[in-house]
């Protein structure tokens, strides 16, 4: 058995399938919302190397800087590999879920990866890297020193990625805030709720248990100030809707106000000391950053953030 790093990009130009038949970018959210929303056995392309990978390998997929320098998010077996057609052979995989999604909630860092091999676009080998090999293992749960694979992992650091949109539509910005949100909750096993609010519409509700997340996202075209006021105003405006239509809904609701860029220190104290979760995504970590309590609440939900 062998051991392969898979290097993606954002700005590869190619695309992931989503279960719901769309297809987007290449960026962490879709390839997370590609592996474990989707069916166990899926076919990637390789155009170097594959006459040496062989069935029952073991293949890495990793993030580096162009996505926040991510890492190591996911891990599938190589059922088979057909000889290339046009340059590229199909590598036919069978994606370890579980594994994927611990290391998708706590990644090993491309800064650590880079300790061993320096990733470029092409596929490579791992086998000089006993100790980089056995990191991987270990943090997808299946070394045996290793802690339980049914024990998923806090992640320490943030990783809900996001990724600027290539079109600055607002269509496509408040999208990109969305889809990374909403996929990370259903990895953490929240589901979709039909929040009444009506005629008014929410943005995203996320169930799970007797907890609801209320979130609002907002795109900033100038200062901060006015979309703060405006996530505050419509949040609680929604939670007090939703409760006069169904006083006997006794769930909590967990307010949350995710914006485009960070608001200014005095908005992000504000908005937490007022009970809400406030976070911002940050175009040059490709990640979504919290407010120091809005982090601490978000795990307490067991919402790796």
């Amino acid at each position: 058995m062998s051991d392969w790093l898979y290097p993606l990009s954002s700005k590869s130009g190619f695309e992931f399938e989503l279960p719901d038949g769309t297809r987007k970018d290449t960026a962490p959210a879709n390839f997370e919302a590609s592996v474990l929303g989707g069916a166990s056995d899926d076919c990637w392309t390789m155009a170097t190397n594959y006459r040496q990978v062989k069935r029952g390998d073991r293949l890495w997929v990793y993030y580096g800087g162009s996505d926040g320098d991510l890492g190591v998010v996911g891990l599938g077996i190589v059922v088979s590999v057909d000889p290339p057609a046009d340059g590229r052979a199909d590598v036919h995989l069978r994606w370890e879920k579980e594994r994927t999604r611990r290391l998708l909630l706590n990644p090993v860092p491309a800064a650590d990866v880079r300790q061993f091999v320096k990733p470029r676009a092409a596929v490579a080998n791992l086998g000089g890297h006993p100790a980089l090999v056995r990191r991987l293992l270990r943090r997808a749960g299946v070394s045996p020193k290793s802690s339980p694979a049914t024990t998923m992992p806090t992640a320490s650091a943030s990783t809900i990625t996001y990724t600027p949109p290539s079109k600055v539509t607002a269509y496509r910005r408040h999208d990109a805030l969305i889809g990374p949100v909403r996929t990370r909750l259903e990895t953490c096993g929240w589901q979709p709720d039909r929040f009444d609010v009506a005629p008014m519409h929410v943005d995203l509700a996320m169930a799970k248990g007797h907890r609801v997340l209320l979130i609002e996202f907002k795109t900033i075209s100038g200062a901060t100030r006015k979309p703060v006021r405006e996530a505050f105003a419509q949040l609680h405006e929604y939670a007090w809707r939703h409760q006069m239509r169904n006083p006997n809904d006794v769930r909590k609701v967990h307010s949350w106000a995710v914006f485009e860029r960070r608001p200014g220190d005095d908005d992000i104290h504000f908005l937490e000391d007022s009970g809400l979760l406030v976070s911002w995504a940050s175009t040059q970590a490709r990640r979504l950053l919290h407010g120091d309590e809005t982090r601490r609440r978000l795990l307490r939900l067991s919402v790796s953030p």
